[in-house]
C-alpha cells in the first residue's frame, strides 16, 4: 500500500466530491424517497457481529488521531442505514460475506474477529485486500466510498456527527434555501 495521506491532505482530496454531493441533495436534486429494508434489532442492516467488524475496518480507513476517527463522527451507523436501503441493494447483497471474509482473515492472522485485531493488523489486512482479487478490492473502494459519505456528508443521515467532519474541511453551511429544511448538525 502507498503512503497514507495526511488527514489534511484526505480531507482536502474529498471536500470537493463531499461538497459537491451536499449542494445537490441541498437543493433537491435527489427528491425521491428511498426505501427502507429494515430488519428487526438494534441495527438497520447489520448484526452486532458485522456492525463492531465494519465499524473496525472503518476506523483504520479515517482513524482517529488529534481530530475525530470514522467512529466518532458516526460512520458505522451511517454505513449501516445506507445498506437498509433499497437504493444500495447492489452493494448491502455483498457487504456480510465480505465482514466475514475480513474475520476469517484476522482469525488467521491472530486468532481474533477483525474487531479486536491490533491496528496493525487490520491494516495489514485491509492492505492484503487493496491488492488482492476483485471482491476484495471493489468492497474497499465500497466501504471507503461509504466511510466519505458517512464522515463528511449531511448529518441528518446518521454519519458526520454533530457536523465534526464539516468542521474538519472548514465547511460550514449557511442557512437552508426559503423552503427548504436543514437536517444538518451544529456546523
Amino acid at each position: 500500500m502507498s503512503r497514507r495521506p495526511s488527514r489534511r491532505e484526505f480531507a482536502q482530496t474529498v471536500v470537493y466530491t463531499t461538497l459537491g454531493s451536499y449542494l445537490a441533495f441541498s437543493t433537491g436534486a435527489c427528491r425521491r424517497e428511498p426505501t427502507l429494508r429494515r430488519k428487526s434489532g438494534a441495527h438497520a442492516f447489520f448484526t452486532e457481529a458485522q456492525f463492531l467488524t465494519v465499524s473496525a475496518a472503518c476506523e483504520r480507513l479515517l482513524p482517529r488521531d488529534e481530530d475525530p476517527g470514522a467512529i466518532d463522527l458516526g460512520v458505522p451507523v451511517y454505513v449501516d442505514r445506507a445498506l437498509a436501503y433499497d437504493d444500495y441493494k447492489h452493494w448491502s447483497e455483498r457487504f456480510p460475506h465480505a465482514l466475514a471474509a475480513l474475520d476469517r482473515d484476522a482469525q488467521e492472522a491472530c486468532g481474533q474477529p477483525f474487531h479486536l485485531a491490533s491496528a496493525d493488523v487490520q491494516d495489514d489486512i485491509l492492505e492484503d485486500w487493496e491488492d488482492g482479487n476483485e471482491d476484495q478490492r471493489e468492497f474497499l473502494q465500497r466501504l471507503l466510498h461509504l466511510t466519505l459519505e458517512g464522515a463528511f456528508g449531511d448529518p441528518s443521515h446518521g454519519g458526520n456527527k454533530d457536523g465534526e467532519g464539516w468542521r474538519l474541511i472548514g465547511f460550514h453551511p449557511g442557512d437552508p434555501m426559503p423552503g427548504m429544511h436543514h437536517h444538518g448538525g451544529k456546523a
